[in-house]
Parts: C-alpha cells; structure tokens; sequence
C-alpha cells in the first residue's frame, strides 16, 4: 500500500483565517478558495497541482486515494477539505500531528509542522502570506509534503501499530461525519439557557464589582464548590486561571452547573454561557451538512482524547439537552456502551484490594457496602443521600482526595445535579476519607508504591514498568514526566512542599502517588476502551463519537440487537495484560444520543 501524501494550500485573510474560525467553519466556508494542491507519492519528491487542475486531478486520482493511505499534517484539516469539498475518503489517514502527541512531542518540542521540523533538523518551513504569489504557495506546499513524509518516518518506528488505528478512527470521525443535529430543540435550548443567565446572576445577587475582582469572583466560585485553579506569572507570582485564555476558565463556561456557567460567562462578558454557545455552533455547523466530531488523539497528558474545534464532545452532561440534540440518520440508531466504574476497578486490582474486586466481580453494589461501612449502619438504594456521598468517594478516593477537595467537588456535584441534599461539611467529609483509607488499606499503601515505581528506572507494578522520565504502559506507549525532578517548590497557598515535578503544558505539575495513580489508572482505562472501538471497528461498526468511558454505535435499525450482543462480548473482554480485572458495560439504545442512556 502507498503513502500519499497530501498538503492542501487555501485563501485567508485577516478575517476569513483559522485564528478567528474553528477548522469546520473555515473548510465550509462560502469564502473557501483552494490555492493548490501538492502531492507526494511516497519518497518521490512532491508535485504541485495548480487550483484550476485540483478538482480535475483529484477525481482521476480517487481509485489511487481510496485504495492507499493518505498522510498530512493535521489531517482533520486536509481530510475535511478532501471528503467536503471532492466527496472522496481514503483508504485510511496518517497524520504526523496525532504521532507527535501521541509521543509526547506536542509538550517537549511543540505540534507544529515548524516546530518539530524545526526540532528533527528537516529544515525551515517558508513563509507564506494572504498576498504570497503563486510560485511562493508552491514553493510552501511541496516543502510541506515533503518535510511531512520524513517527518513520518522518523515518528513512525516508535507508535505500536494499533495507534495508527486510533489515528485514523479520530480523523474519520471528524471528516466522514454521520450524525444530525436537532435544531429546533437546541435552539429552544440555546434561547432559554441564555434568557436564564441573567436571572441566575440576579438571584446570586452578583454585581460587577464582585465580577471585577479576581479575590472576590474566586470566593463567590468556592462558595459554589469550584476547586479554583492558580498558575504561576513571569515573574514567579501565583495567581488564580480566570483569564479569557486559561484552561481552568473555559472549563467553567462549560461546567455542569448553571450557576457556575453564568458567573465564567458575565465575568468574560461573554452574552452566553458555555453550553447555549456549543448549542448554537452545533447548530452552525449543521448547515454544512452532518456534525463533525472533532476529537484531539493523546490530546490529554494520560493519552485520553480531548475535545477540540471550539467543542468539546469528551463531556456532554448525560441526561443533558445537548445530548438529546445529537440524532441518528434516519433508519439508524445510537448504540451506547459505558464501562461501569472502569477506574475504581483498575484500581482495586492493581492494588490488589481484594475484598474491592470480588464485589465488583459479583456485581454486588459497592456503593451501598462502602456507605454501610462509613455510616455504620446498613445502607441501601433507598437511603439516596448516604448512597449518593458513599459513590462519590468510591469513584473519587482511589486517587487520594483529601476532604478539603472531597468537600468542594461533593457540593458541586450536589449543586450540578439540584439535588435536595444538604451537603456534607468539611469534618464529615474527613470521616468519609478516613472511613474510605480504613476499609480500602491497600489502595493507599499503592500511593507509595507508585511513588517508588517512578523513583528507578526498570521497576515495574502490575502491567507497568517505569523508565526515565516516563512509565511505559503495556500497550507500548508512555505517560511521559518531561524533566522529572524531586525538588522544593511553593504551593498555591504560598506553602513549601517537597516532592517530584514535571513540565506540563502550562508549567511545572506536582506528582505524588495519588496523582501518580490517577495517571496510570486513566491511562490504562483508554487502553481498555481503545482495543474494544478497534474491535468493534474490525466489525464494520462506525464510532461517531466516544467518551472518556463510552463508545457511541450509530447502527442501522435492523441491526441494534446484534449490535447489542457484539458490544457486550467485546467490552467486558479482559486486557491481557490484566486478565483479572471483571469488567462491566451498561448498554443503551436510542435515536437520540441523549436517550441511549
């Protein structure tokens, strides 16, 4: 099979540009305009396809394309213009910007096609301008095929061959897209969430001085159960992330809590809150025909997909309206698959907390066990409080949360969800901690050992083994510790803390075992879920979308039952790598990916 390189060349200008616009919006644009076209065909030099020959070429090149594989950089962006515009789907995608997350290079080096040529010493990318002429578009376009075929070959060696797999599933699912969008619905939504926003801001009795005041917005998120997040400046101050560009503050225009969406949204001055605007983008975007589902591959630190293009489908609030607006074509159905409690049981084996996995294993509640430990007396499903906090801390207390963290995120869940519970105080809060540690003793014993784990290369835990800077996890790939370190650093609350760190995306992070733990379990889980969508995928079934724990089915009506007795083998199949761990799935079936669940 061939590799065929492709690198698309377009108009922009100061307002039509990918600055102002999210991939989709700009490939479907009326403005688009392609300027060339240049094609590799393996290592032979590139060739360039002048505008006025691109439709002509690419039609007598289709058998060729959809036959081979076809390589680009960031291949969401050329893959969208080869099925929008030229309706043509390749045999499968490579794309050298998944590769290079995907080894921890979009941390290190950067994710650019100049960055990483840059790094590898391919060369200098040309520079090019809305008023380039035409010789210098070319001269940028074959560059860019070029140095993107060695650059795929000096990556490739080092990805397991399933992730290319992967690869090509995440850009199919953004450039082949199959799923509608219910637009009356959502724009009722929309409508009604950004009608509610100023109410919501009236009865929390916010004015703008508190919206003004970093110390005073930050108390008024914690009163809401916010856990705030700090960064560090230039000059090595601490502050909280709530500007426009940080992480944290986008988060919260799209947090599950109504309160919490408006107060991000007024303090921005933004007219709608998180998800009224991915409601109307949605609804944009289905204009152009079906919803493209844009995912980042490895776009998190423990290798889980990211959400990217200005939305994020990795966090749909089940239950939500947003969910409910995503339908299936006609004649088709969701098929929903959820991996039940997937890392409170990796982390029950991998810490060999028996008593833990043999519950799961018998599929007894391990909620109502836990809360009849913590409360001492015997919980069941109808004690809806004490349930509902004994979950909490069993899907959260794996990791080490303290009751400080433990008390925030309990009534923010309380507070997403509006449910008339009274929150449980902060010294309560240490009792389930404590209740959770005693009960559980293996679990933080493991804290430690991954402490150790990190301490020396060659050791190895479970399906794990460390190597510097990194733990190499069973499937190959790696959860990287860029510049891993023991050192004295400040806290947030200007306190000195000793411990491991490492350079993230946004600075120096702090290790310990829990977070250590936390790492390894996510990353682990998305090695579950990503081997079940390649074998479901191996089935001829099509994956619109995913989430952290999820794989969505769009299956013809006719074949929902099949599709039902397919996941269920599929999903609840063991790795061989931990061939112990008793793995669930709860399925559901829908027309709308909201009611599949």
């Amino acid at each position: 099979m061939k590799i065929i390189g492709l690198d698309f060349e377009t108009a922009y200008d100061d307002e039509y540009t990918l600055k102002k616009l999210s991939t989709s919006e700009y490939v479907c644009d009326p403005r688009f305009a392609c300027k060339g076209l240049a094609v590799k065909i393996d290592d032979k030099p590139a060739i360039w396809i002048k505008p006025e020959r691109v439709a002509t070429f690419l039609e007598a090149a289709r058998p060729q394309l959809e036959s081979n594989m076809v390589l680009a950089h960031h291949a969401h962006f050329d893959g969208l213009i080869l099925s929008y515009h030229y309706n043509i789907r390749p045999k499968a995608w490579l794309d050298t910007l998944s590769m290079a997350k995907g080894l921890g290079l979009s941390v290190t080096v950067g994710g650019s096609l100049l960055a990483l040529c840059r790094h590898f010493g391919i060369g200098e990318k040309p520079d090019l301008r809305p008023d380039s002429t035409p010789e210098e578009i070319e001269h940028r376009g074959t560059w860019d095929a070029d140095a993107t075929y060695k650059l795929f070959r000096i990556l490739a060696p080092n990805l397991p061959a399933k992730e290319f797999k992967l690869i090509d599933m995440t850009v199919r699912q953004f450039t082949e897209p199959i799923i509608e969008v219910d637009v009356p619905r959502l724009t009722a939504m929309a409508d009604k969430l950004d009608a509610a926003k100023m109410q919501v801001l009236e009865d929390l009795g916010v004015d703008q001085k508190e919206l003004g005041s970093p110390a005073l917005f930050c108390s008024r998120l914690e009163s809401l159960g916010v856990d705030v997040e700090w960064k560090d400046t230039p000059t090595g101050n601490r502050i909280p992330a709530i500007a426009k560009t940080d992480d944290f503050m986008q988060g919260l225009l799209e947090d599950e809590d109504p309160k919490i969406q408006a107060l991000a949204a007024a303090r921005l001055g933004n007219k709608s809150t998180g998800d009224s605007t991915r409601a109307r983008r949605y609804i944009d975007m289905s204009r152009y025909g079906a919803l493209p589902v844009y995912y980042n591959y490895y776009g998190a630190h423990t290798g889980r997909w990211s959400g990217g293009d200005k939305t994020n489908f990795t966090n749909l609030k089940r239950g939500g309206e947003l969910r409910r607006g995503v339908v299936a074509p006609e004649g088709f159905s969701f098929v929903v698959g959820d991996l039940a409690q997937i890392e409170a049981r990796i982390t029950a084996l991998l810490a060999h907390q028996d008593d833990l996995i043999d519950a799961f294993r018998a599929q007894r509640d391990v909620y109502c066990e836990f809360g009849s430990y913590a409360f001492r007396r015997e919980i069941t499903k109808a004690d809806e409080f004490e349930r509902f906090v004994s979950k909490f801390w069993v899907l959260g207390g794996g990791f080490g949360m303290g009751a400080a963290k433990g008390y925030l995120q309990t009534k923010a869940e309380i507070n997403k969800r509006g449910l008339d519970f009274t929150p449980p105080t902060e010294e309560q809060c240490q009792a389930f901690v404590d209740a959770y540690r005693a009960k559980y003793p293996m679990i933080p014993a493991q804290w430690k050992k991954m402490e150790f784990l990190i301490a020396e290369p060659g050791r190895e835990y479970g399906p794990l083994v460390s190597e510097h800077e990194a733990i190499l996890l069973p499937n190959g790939m790696k959860l990287r510790y860029p510049n891993l370190k023991w050192e004295t650093y400040k806290q947030k609350d200007g306190q000195q803390k000793t411990g491991y760190r490492y350079d993230g995306r946004k600075g120096r992070i702090g290790l310990w075992g829990g977070s250590i733990t936390e790492n390894a379990v996510q990353a682990l889980a998305k090695l579950i879920l990503g081997d079940a969508m390649l074998a479901l995928l191996k089935k001829g079934y099509t994956i619109p979308l995913h989430t952290y724990d999820e794989i969505v089915l769009c299956v013809l009506d006719a074949s929902v039952e099949n599709a039902k007795h397919e996941m269920q083998q599929i999903m609840t199949l063991p790795p061989a790598w931990m061939p112990d761990l008793p793995l669930q799935v709860d399925i559901g079936v829908g027309k709308r990916y909201g009611d599949a669940k």
